[in-house]
C-alpha cells in the first residue's frame, strides 16, 4: 500500500482543557515520494486530522472527529476535503475485503460478514 509514498510517524498531541477532559489531536501526513518518482507532477500531499474529545459524548457528539485534506503535489492546491470517519470506514472495509480474498480458499466465491456495524454499508 505504501510503495511510492512517504508516511511519517503519526503526530500525537494532548490538548489540555481547564473545563473538561483533555482532547487528543492526531496528525497523519503522507505524500508521494517525489524523489523516487523523479517529478512532482501527478503526485499528492495529504494529511488526516483527527480529534479525540471524550467529553463530546455527554453533549451527543462523536468523541472522534476528523477530516482528510488532499493537496496537489506540485502546487499545493487543495484538491479534496474528505470526511475522516467515512474515509476510515472505506479503508477498513477495503482492507478487510482484501485480506479475506487472500485468506479465503481458491474456490470461494462469496464473503459473509457478520456484525459489521458501521462498516456494513461499505462491505
Amino acid at each position: 500500500f505504501r510503495d511510492g509514498a512517504v508516511q511519517p510517524v503519526r503526530h500525537h498531541h494532548t490538548v489540555e482543557r481547564p473545563d473538561g477532559e483533555a482532547s487528543t489531536l492526531l496528525l497523519m501526513p503522507a505524500w508521494t515520494d517525489f524523489n523516487a518518482a523523479g517529478t512532482s507532477a501527478g503526485g499528492h500531499i495529504g494529511v488526516k486530522i483527527v480529534t479525540v474529545s471524550p467529553d463530546n459524548n455527554a453533549i451527543g457528539k462523536p468523541a472522534v472527529m476528523g477530516l482528510y485534506l488532499l493537496l496537489d503535489g506540485g502546487t499545493g492546491e487543495p484538491e479534496a476535503l474528505i470526511d475522516g470517519q467515512r474515509l476510515t470506514q472505506w479503508r477498513t472495509a477495503c482492507a478487510s475485503a482484501l485480506a479475506a480474498s487472500y485468506l479465503a480458499r481458491d474456490d470461494a466465491s462469496r464473503l459473509l460478514v457478520v456484525g459489521a456495524g458501521a462498516l456494513s454499508p461499505f462491505l
